[in-house]
């Protein structure tokens, strides 16, 4: 989980993938938004499987 003093970029400390930390920076930009899968794909230009794979983690984290 990310502390609420974590600025858009998130902080280096937490141990995140490189595609996992692509993904939250994205959706901190705007916490309230809903965007579909294929839409953060299409923005990150994250292969299919990397993308649900950093989701799933992510989620897992909490």
């Amino acid at each position: 989980m990310v502390p609420g003093s974590a600025e858009p970029s998130v902080r280096q400390d937490f141990d995140l993938r490189e595609h996992d930390r692509h993904v939250l920076e994205f959706l901190s930009r705007d916490p309230s938004s809903q965007v579909a899968f294929q839409g953060i794909r299409r923005r990150l230009g994250i292969h299919p499987e990397q993308l649900s794979r950093a989701l799933h983690r992510l989620a897992d984290d909490g």
